[in-house]
C-alpha cells in the first residue's frame, strides 16, 4: 500500500494513518479536481490531496507533515461537512489551509510550531497578549503569537521567518533561544516576559530593527540580570546598549597567570585593563583586581570557567607554586594556554615545565603559540584573540553544556541523597565516600570524575 509510494517517511506515515482511518487504499492521481479521490506527488512530496465524499469525521494530526500542499490542490471538505466536524478537526483543516497560503520554507516553520504546541495555529487579524495565532501578508508570516503555550524550546526552522516583525512568546517555559533567532532581522517587537531564560544567544545582537522588547520575569542571574531593565519601547541608543551588553556577556573569559613580584618589571595591570576593553572579551581575571577570598579559592573558581589562560613566563612564575597550580588547572580542564615569555628566561626553559606536584605531568609551553612580553604584546594578544574567536567561543559553549549536564547530575544526586536507599549505601561504603570527597576537595579529580565514581559506589549490589 503506502510503502509503494516514493514520498518522505513522515508523509508516508500520514497516508498510513489516513488509510487506517477510512479503511481503504488511497490512490495516487495525476491531478486534483472537484471530484478526485487521491493524492498527487511531485518529487518525494505530496503536493495535492482530495478526500471529498469520504464521510470523514476527523483527520490524523500527521497531516501537518504535508507542508508542500497548495491551496488549489487541497480538497477535503465542503463548507457544510466542515461545520459538522468536531472543533479540533475543523481547526486542523483551517490550519492546513493556512500554511497552504505560505511560501514553502515558512509553511515548514509553521508546521513545526503546530507540532510543538500540539494544535494548529489559526490566522488572526491582531496578535495580542497571551494570544496564539499568525498574521499573514503576501504569503509571509509577519506576526506570530505563542503566548502561554508551555513551550520549552523553539524549532531551528524559526530562522525561515525572515519577514517576521512581531513575536510574542510571553509566559512560556523557555530556558534558551536558538542561535537561529538572529535570522529574524525584520523583527521590530519581541515579548519574552515570564519565561526561564538565564542568557541570550550572541545572535540576538543581530536584531538591530527591534524597538519594543520585553525581558522581565525571567531567571536572569549575575550580570545577565541587567537585561530585565530592557523592557518596553527602546530608543536607538538603548537598543545599541542592550546589544553591546549581550555581545559582551557572550564573550570569552581570560585568566592572567603571573608571579606577583613581576609587577615591578611587567605592566600586567595595564595589560588587564586593555584586554577588558576588547568587545569579544567578557571578563579578565587578575588576582590584583578581583581577589576577594583566598588565592586558592580564587584559582579554583575562576580558572576552570575561562577559555584562555595567559601565562606570563618568568623565572619567578616558573617556580611559583600558585602559578604552576593555575597551569595544572588549565591543563586538566582543556583550557588553551598562551605563554608570554619574559626577558629573564629562554625558550628552552619552557620545554619541560614540571606539574607533577599538582597531579599533572610535564607540559611543553615552547610548542604553544606565544610571544615576547614587549611593547607590542597587547596588539599581538588582541590579534590572536580575534583570530581564534570562533574556537574559543565554541569551547565556551561546550563548557556551558557540560555545566548544565553537571547541574542536572548534581540535582539527581541530591534527590537520591535524601532517600533511605542512599543512607543505607552511606553506612555500607562510608570509607569510599569519604575518599572521593577528599579527592574532589583537593582538586585531584574533576567534578565529573567525582560524580562518575559516586555513581559506581551507588550502583554496587549488596550481594557483591
Amino acid at each position: 500500500m503506502t510503502e509503494e509510494y516514493n514520498v518522505k517517511p513522515k508523509q508516508a506515515q500520514f497516508l498510513k494513518d489516513l488509510e487506517k482511518l477510512i479503511d481503504k487504499t488511497i490512490p495516487q492521481v495525476e491531478e486534483i479536481n472537484s471530484d478526485t479521490f487521491g493524492f498527487k506527488v511531485e518529487g518525494d512530496n505530496i503536493v495535492g490531496l482530495s478526500l471529498i465524499k469520504q464521510n470523514l469525521k476527523k483527520l490524523p494530526y500527521s497531516i501537518l507533515h504535508l507542508s508542500h500542499l497548495t491551496l488549489k490542490s487541497l480538497n477535503i471538505f465542503n463548507y457544510y461537512q466542515l461545520l459538522s466536524l468536531p472543533e479540533d478537526t475543523r481547526n486542523l483543516y483551517e490550519g492546513i489551509k493556512l500554511y497552504a497560503l505560505l511560501k514553502p520554507e515558512q509553511a515548514e516553520a509553521l508546521k513545526d510550531f503546530n507540532i510543538l504546541i500540539g494544535r494548529p495555529i489559526q490566522r488572526a487579524d491582531k496578535i495580542g497578549y497571551n494570544s496564539v495565532g499568525v498574521k499573514i501578508f503576501k504569503s509571509n508570516i509577519e506576526e506570530l503569537g505563542l503566548g502561554s503555550c508551555r513551550i520549552t524550546t523553539l524549532p531551528e526552522s524559526i530562522s525561515n521567518l525572515e519577514s517576521l516583525k512581531k513575536l510574542r512568546l510571553e509566559n512560556n517555559m523557555l530556558t534558551t533561544l536558538p542561535e537561529s533567532i538572529g535570522n529574524l532581522t525584520s523583527l521590530k517587537e519581541i515579548n519574552l516576559e515570564g519565561n526561564k531564560l538565564t542568557t541570550l544567544p550572541e545572535s540576538f545582537c543581530q536584531l538591530r530593527n527591534l524597538n519594543w522588547v520585553y525581558l522581565k520575569e525571567n531567571n536572569w542571574k549575575g550580570e545577565w540580570q541587567e537585561m530585565a531593565r530592557f523592557s518596553g519601547y527602546l530608543s536607538t541608543d538603548n537598543i545599541s546598549t542592550m546589544m553591546k551588553l549581550c555581545y559582551k556577556l557572550n564573550g570569552i573569559d581570560i585568566f592572567i597567570s603571573h608571579a606577583m613580584i613581576d609587577q615591578e618589571d611587567y605592566p600586567i595591570i595595564k595589560l588587564n585593563n586593555n584586554l577588558e576593553k576588547v568587545d569579544i572579551i567578557h571578563n579578565v581575571h587578575l588576582c590584583e583586581e578581583d581577589l576577594r577570598d583566598s588565592i586558592q579559592a580564587f584559582m579554583d573558581k575562576n580558572v576552570p570557567k575561562c577559555q584562555l589562560l595567559i601565562f606570563v613566563c618568568t623565572q619567578n612564575s616558573l617556580t611559583s607554586k600558585d602559578c604552576l597550580y593555575e597551569l595544572s588547572l588549565a591543563k586538566k580542564f582543556g583550557i588553551t594556554i598562551l605563554p608570554i615569555k619574559g626577558n629573564d628566561i629562554s625558550r628552552e626553559d619552557l620545554m619541560q615545565v614540571d606539574l607533577r606536584e599538582h597531579e599533572q605531568d610535564f607540559i611543553d609551553l615552547n610548542k604553544s603559540e606565544g610571544f615576547e612580553f614587549n611593547k607590542k604584546v597587547f596588539d599581538k594578544l588582541q590579534e590572536y584573540i580575534m583570530s581564534h574567536e570562533s574556537e574559543l567561543k565554541l569551547f565556551k559553549k561546550e563548557q556551558e553544556i557540560l555545566d548544565k549536564e553537571k547541574s542536572n547530575m548534581r540535582k539527581n544526586v541530591m534527590d537520591f541523597a535524601d532517600s533511605n536507599e542512599f543512607k543505607e549505601h552511606l553506612k555500607e561504603n562510608f570509607e569510599e565516600f569519604q575518599k572521593i570527597s577528599q579527592e574532589v576537595r583537593n582538586a585531584r579529580i574533576t567534578n565529573f570524575e567525582y560524580y562518575w565514581k559516586l555513581g559506581q559506589i551507588l550502583n554496587k549490589r549488596k550481594d557483591v
